[in-house]
């Protein structure tokens, strides 16, 4: 009977699926969805658990990113084992061009790296047309800068951003972070 549990379990999690996002999910709500942050929490409340949350940020402000989790989890009869399910739905506005009034003064280009078929970075390029042809500051921003622990990637995403600025006649890159609005890195093109 153990033999056919752990065939069961082993087949479910060898047949998963990936998911990629363009965040992470934020939660404020930890103490009521421990299995979304800690999946080792499976089982631990001795009955049947589920959980909802819905969480919406920047409240008032058109783009702000949602995030809804359900997560359902139980421990296994005779066992000193649990089994959980989290499902995440995450969505950020703020990149959709038709529903963030920023694009009404910028541009911006997304681009991923991959590597055999599978993805190893991002990057987004911005030039903000108020900046540039207004204020006389030529310079190009790039955001979301996520890779794998490989220098290749990371140039050939960086190059990128360096091309977009060439070719609209920028003289800097500028590194923007929404956790660092406050000390941008400037280099120069």
């Amino acid at each position: 009977m153990k033999f056919v549990k752990f065939n069961i379990i082993a087949f479910i999690l060898f047949n998963c699926w990936i998911g990629v996002a363009q965040q992470l999910p934020q939660f404020t709500q930890y103490m009521y969805n421990t299995i979304s942050i800690n999946p080792a929490y499976a089982g631990s409340r001795e009955t049947l658990s589920v959980v909802g949350l819905h969480r919406s940020q920047w409240v008032g402000l058109e783009g702000g990113p949602t995030t809804q989790t359900l997560s359902i989890h139980t421990p296994l009869r005779n066992e000193k084992i649990g089994l959980g399910l989290s499902i995440i739905n995450d969505e950020l506005e703020s990149f959709d061009k038709t529903k963030n009034p920023a694009f009404q003064n910028a541009d911006a280009w997304f681009f991923l790296a991959y590597k055999n078929d599978a993805i190893v970075g991002r990057i987004v390029v911005i030039i903000n047309r108020l900046e540039t042809n207004d204020q006389g500051i030529k310079k190009v921003r790039f955001g979301w800068f996520d890779f794998v622990d490989d220098t290749s990637v990371s140039e050939a995403l960086l190059e990128k951003v360096a091309e977009i600025g060439s070719q609209h006649q920028l003289e800097y890159m500028e590194a923007v972070s929404y956790t660092h609005l406050t000390l941008p890195t400037i280099y120069s093109v």
